[in-house]
């Protein structure tokens, strides 16, 4: 009768833990189908980003009140660059669907024209128009939040971490005066990617629901490349 009951006990030990080892490879199973997915839509739509990427011209009227005050304007607006978006790290807690994710883009280039008349902190006039490029090295963005796969893919309340290797800035027409141009170019190439890393939370703060905005505008009217990824992970 000992016997038999050790043999009864070993059993249903046995068959508990196969039944939690069983979950825990279902658990690992699915959570990579969905980081594969998600990984297989996202590079489905980036191969079909051109590389080189025009926008509209843009209009901005600054509050009466604040840090700057005035209007600018901005034209001839191109990227070059973004078709390199790569997720280097992707995994989605099936429990709570919960992403965590790192987008990197090794190099991109912005152009454009602009014009300008502000006042910057009430003290400083800034105006001019001219030739604006800016290279940006080695950004990377961390994205954790709340994801949703029924039917497509789309993110909720996330927070959006930006990192930055390096920044490199060369105005033209500031002020009407290219020597004031070039040391502002200076400051800024020696400042902007240091106040990024070091300023992550607060910056979080105002890119994370844009940033949202921007992958759900692009995520939804993809959904056939969604379906297409699904049936070729599953």
């Amino acid at each position: 009768m000992k016997v038999i009951s050790s043999v009864l006990v070993a059993a249903l030990i046995f068959g508990v833990a196969s039944c939690n080892s069983l979950e825990r490879e279902r658990d690992v199973h699915l959570t990579g189908i969905f980081d594969k997915i998600i990984n297989s839509t996202l590079n489905k739509i980036i191969e079909k980003l051109p590389e080189l990427i025009t926008m509209k011209d843009l209009d901005i009227n600054f509050p009466e009140s604040g840090l700057i005050v005035g209007s600018a304007n901005i034209s001839s607006l191109s990227l070059v660059g973004i078709n390199k978006l790569v997720a280097s790290y992707i995994k989605v807690n099936v429990l709570n669907m919960h992403l965590n994710m790192t987008m990197d883009l090794p190099m991109v280039n912005i152009n454009m024209n602009y014009g300008a008349d502000v006042t910057l902190a009430d003290l400083l006039p800034l105006y001019g128009d001219g030739k604006i490029n800016i290279n940006l090295e080695k950004t990377s963005l961390q994205i954790a939040g709340g994801v949703n796969m029924t039917g497509g893919i789309s993110l909720k309340d996330i927070s959006v971490i930006l990192s930055m290797g390096g920044a490199t800035f060369d105005l033209h027409g500031l002020i009407y005066n290219e020597d004031f141009s070039d040391v502002v170019s200076g400051m800024l190439t020696d400042n902007v990617a240091p106040f990024i890393n070091n300023n992550q939370k607060v910056i979080s703060g105002i890119l994370s629901p844009l940033i949202e905005t921007v992958f759900n505008s692009v995520l939804k009217p993809n959904k056939e490349l969604f379906l297409k990824s699904v049936q070729e992970n599953l």
